[in-house]
């Protein structure tokens, strides 16, 4: 009787570890992709100003 509780408060406290970890790998991977976002953003914004000081530079010329 008393192993078969052990077993199972050992069975059950390994699976709230998986899930903490889970948890926090998700985390991490929100906290990961946001930056990645943001960059993807600048280089948007930069193109576009390069694409304009072309243009400029064609016109003058």
């Amino acid at each position: 009787m008393m192993r078969k509780n052990q077993a199972k408060r050992k069975k059950s406290q390994e699976k709230e570890k998986i899930r903490e970890k889970q948890a926090k790998n998700e985390k991490t991977r929100k906290i990961k992709s946001s930056p990645d976002e943001s960059k993807k953003h600048r280089s948007k914004t930069e193109n576009i100003r390069t694409r304009q000081k072309n243009m400029i530079t064609r016109q003058k010329s």
